[in-house]
């Protein structure tokens, strides 16, 4: 009762969760990289690191003395408290902006209609995915788990471009486009 998912995480749809079953101890993290126009070779790196008992945590003890707290404030303070790079990833790609307004989306999903003016996208696909549409700052404005065949979905947008991103269970994704104006 005194453990539990906090923050930002009680919304994630897909936090610790993995093939519908809960306590994968995994997420999918998307970052939105503004390239403002830029075209050509881009690296992504990112960096993992762990450490043990962060600075943050020991607030709470460390306000009130005794003589055991005290004894392992000493400890603590004399620790090499370093964070450790556990893992790191870097990602080369080439960079294209493209002003086109996709309608397709390849074999097994496609974008079928958008009414621009009132958010509304009809979309068919031959796969069961997932499908989630993030604003230009890269905002989840919507999820939708296990869909197939013919829907439609109605986003609240004033008007603008959405990303797309859809996967399916096997791991196939398309990320696409999508113009509101």
């Amino acid at each position: 009762d005194t453990v539990g998912i906090v923050g930002q995480a009680v919304s994630d749809p897909d936090f610790n969760i993995e093939d519908d079953l809960e306590g994968s101890g995994k997420d999918k993290v998307f970052y939105n990289i503004p390239v403002e126009g830029y075209n050509g070779p881009l690296t992504i790196t990112a960096e993992l690191y762990y450490q043990t008992a962060p600075p943050r945590w020991m607030e709470e003890m460390f306000a009130v003395s005794t003589p055991e707290i005290e004894t392992f404030r000493t400890m603590f303070d004399q620790a090499d408290r370093t964070p450790i790079l556990i893992e790191d990833e870097s990602v080369e790609f080439e960079v294209f902006v493209s002003t086109e307004s996709p309608e397709t989306l390849r074999d097994w999903i496609t974008i079928r209609g958008i009414e621009r003016t009132s958010g509304k996208v009809w979309i068919s696909s031959s796969q069961r995915h997932n499908l989630s549409v993030f604003d230009t700052s890269g905002k989840l404005i919507h999820f939708s788990k296990d869909k197939n065949s013919d829907y439609s979905i109605s986003l609240n947008t004033p008007g603008g471009v959405c990303i797309f991103h859809f996967e399916t269970s096997d791991g196939k994704t398309k990320i696409e486009k999508v113009y509101f104006y």
